[in-house]
């Protein structure tokens, strides 16, 4: 392992991530594109479609947020592909992320129809899959809102060398730095990832900001409850039951 300067304060390193953690989090608090996003995926869902979302590597969490959880909404389409997340080794889910032709593949075997919204997560939004995902979602008509990095630096792998933030009808910005880590070290090396915590953030931001607009309509939004408080489990069967034709997830 690689000394340490003396001069480095090793102690201020974790209050330094934390510190950057909020500003990243009030940065995110006053984004106008959270609910803009809430609204294209609402326009989808109150006429009985569902919303869509993606994320390969690290950010196929993002996705998994948005995904069956307790407190989430039923109708929520997860592409999640283990082959494309950490689930498998780091060189094969990132070789199959820089293919093409797996996005285009997925958009048409999770049924994205036009008038409905997905979602991509991408903390750099320049690998091949993402970019197909939104572009073969966009030729289906449907909205794309991409979750990535303005600050991302990384040039386009995509043959047409588009980068996500150059596709989708809403960009909401994850606030995190090129390259995700946070907090610098001995001059230029730095630690410490935030787009998990921020990814996070925008999840839970967008289903409350969702919510809000069936409320608005008076109309009961369609939340899951978590399956271990009383009746949890029969409230969530029967929201499934209305939108299992749609969701991949709950077909297996």
């Amino acid at each position: 392992m690689e000394a340490w300067h003396a001069s480095t304060p090793l102690m201020d390193l974790g209050e330094t991530w934390h510190a950057r953690a909020i500003a990243a989090l009030g940065t995110l608090g006053k984004s106008p594109e959270i609910a803009q996003a809430a609204r294209l995926c609402f326009r989808g869902l109150k006429t009985g479609g569902v919303m869509h979302a993606f994320g390969s590597g690290h950010s196929s969490a993002g996705a998994m947020e948005l995904f069956h959880r307790a407190g989430g909404l039923c109708p929520v389409n997860g592409i999640l592909i283990p082959a494309l997340s950490p689930f498998t080794t780091p060189p094969l889910a990132a070789a199959f992320e820089r293919a093409s032709g797996i996005g285009a593949a997925l958009v048409e075997q999770y049924e994205v129809k036009s008038g409905e919204a997905l979602i991509v997560f991408s903390v750099s939004g320049v690998n091949p899959v993402p970019i197909e995902v939104a572009l073969a979602a966009k030729e289906k008509g449907a909205a794309v809102v991409a979750v990535t990095s303005r600050s991302a630096t990384a040039k386009s792998r995509h043959p047409s060398g588009k980068k996500l933030v150059d596709l989708a009808e809403v960009v909401i910005d994850n606030a995190v730095p090129a390259g995700d880590a946070a907090v610098e070290y001995e001059g230029q090396k730095s630690c410490a990832a935030l787009s998990g915590l921020t990814q996070a953030y925008i999840a839970g931001r967008l289903v409350a900001e969702i919510v809000a607009l069936y409320r608005a309509e008076r109309t009961e939004p369609p939340v899951l409850l978590s399956a271990n408080v009383p009746g949890g489990d029969e409230h969530n069967r029967a929201l499934e039951a209305r939108y299992r034709e749609r969701i991949k997830g709950l077909k297996a």
